[in-house]
Order: C-alpha cells, then sequence, then structure tokens
C-alpha cells in the first residue's frame, strides 16, 4: 500500500484567472523531500476520489510547510475549494518522487520559468540561498520568468523578498505577454529568451521548466549559444 502522509491547507490564493497557489503543512517529522521533487496530492477520497501530481514549490524549510502551484482548470476540484478551511482541511501526499537537476552550490545557474514552472525553480532557488548557507563560494543564481499576463504570476511576493533579502546572490526577472498600466505593472514587457544574452555563462547550469514550445525554443537558443548540452537540464508538465 503506498504511504500517505497528512497535511493540513495552512494558505491558498487566487493567482490571477488560471492559478491557486496552496501552502500545505505535512505532519511534524513525516516529511522529506529534495528541491525540484513532485508528489501526488489527494483532495478527495471516497467514490469520487480526486488526486494529482504537483511539483513542489520550497526546499525543505524550517516551517516545515510546502507551497504549490495549481492550475485551475478542473470543475470537479473548483467545487472541492469552496468546502476548504485554513487550519482545518486536509488532504493527502503521496512520498517526494522525481529526479530532476540540481546543481552544486557552487555552480552558477540560470533559471528559465514559464507559467506554473516556476513552481520547482523557485524550490531549487530556495534551498540555494537556505542551504548553501553564507559560503563564500556559493554562485549567483539567475530566475528569468515569463508568462501571458503579469496578473498570473505565482510566488511573485516571496520570490521578491527572497531577491530583496540576499542581494548580489540573485538576479530576478519577470516578463509578460500582457502587462497593466505603466507603474501598475509586475512584470517588464516580452519574453525571457529576448534578455538571456548577457546571463549566458559557458559555466552555468541552465534548469528550465515550462510549456513543451518554451523549453523547445530555451534549448535550441542555449544549444546556438554554444552551451554544451549536459548543462542544460529540464523538467516538463
Amino acid at each position: 500500500m503506498t504511504q500517505k502522509i497528512m497535511a493540513t491547507l495552512v494558505h491558498f490564493e487566487r493567482t490571477g484567472d488560471r492559478y491557486v497557489v496552496l501552502r500545505l503543512k505535512p505532519e511534524r517529522n513525516s516529511w522529506k523531500h529534495k528541491p525540484g521533487q513532485y508528489t501526488k496530492i489527494t483532495f478527495a477520497e471516497g467514490n469520487e476520489p480526486l488526486s494529482k501530481i504537483y511539483s513542489i514549490g520550497s526546499a525543505l524549510r524550517a516551517d516545515d510547510e510546502l507551497d504549490f502551484c495549481i492550475q485551475w482548470n478542473d470543475p470537479q476540484l473548483e467545487e472541492l475549494a469552496k468546502s476548504w478551511q485554513v487550519n482545518k482541511t486536509e488532504f493527502s501526499l503521496q512520498p517526494a518522487a522525481g529526479n530532476f537537476h540540481v546543481p552544486p552550490y557552487n555552480k552558477s545557474v540560470v533559471l528559465l520559468a514559464g507559467g506554473s514552472g516556476i513552481t520547482p525553480l523557485k524550490a531549487i532557488l530556495e534551498d540555494r540561498l537556505y542551504n548553501a548557507g553564507k559560503e563564500k563560494d556559493a554562485a549567483e543564481t539567475v530566475l528569468l520568468y515569463g508568462c501571458s499576463d503579469d496578473r498570473e504570476i505565482p510566488f511573485y511576493e516571496e520570490l521578491k523578498k527572497l531577491a530583496e533579502q540576499n542581494p548580489g546572490r540573485v538576479v530576478l526577472r519577470f516578463f509578460a505577454e500582457k502587462i497593466l498600466a505603466k507603474g501598475q505593472s509586475r512584470a517588464e514587457p516580452g519574453r525571457p529568451l529576448a534578455v538571456i544574452g548577457p546571463y549566458l555563462n559557458a559555466d552555468a547550469e541552465y534548469l528550465m521548466c515550462g510549456p513543451p514550445p518554451f523549453l523547445d525554443a530555451a534549448r535550441a537558443a542555449l544549444l546556438l549559444a554554444k552551451i554544451p548540452n549536459e548543462q542544460i537540464h529540464q523538467d516538463r508538465y
């Protein structure tokens, strides 16, 4: 029988029209994962069970909480969510799985994300900031993120706070095809691959996650720039 770990809902919020960010807290001392892994969340048991696989959007942290970005495209899930209560609703999780590449802390890293593909890359960024400590050899991490609408940027405030708290260790840039009025937008107009030039480094590791067309375009751009194939790593939806 597959092991199940109970987790309590501690936060959820809509992010634009397409996404919901969930924060779950597993039972004390019951959970372990590596950055970049995923789990299966069971939202409902019984005659109409509902389980889905999601990337974990956080490193192991002192608060033991786990972040997820859920694409809001399932009527059954939307109906269930009407009954969710913070600090009362529980879901079950399967043990974490997956082997997405996690570079050494002393290697420079460029993270390329599209849509909800930011989720596992956020976990890797957190791990590099929290668990590399203040080591002198902890290298810079660049995160370039693109989406269609700047109202739909999962984890926006958290990522900004991480960058502000770690000056010199993080470069963080958001891009959107549709942006709000000048002065209100949270993103730059355009796409991440259009500005990747200054961040190309033959010694860096490149990690990407997002829709297949985005991944294909990113890989092609990196190979064209003579980045070795073994330094390019991708996690497909």
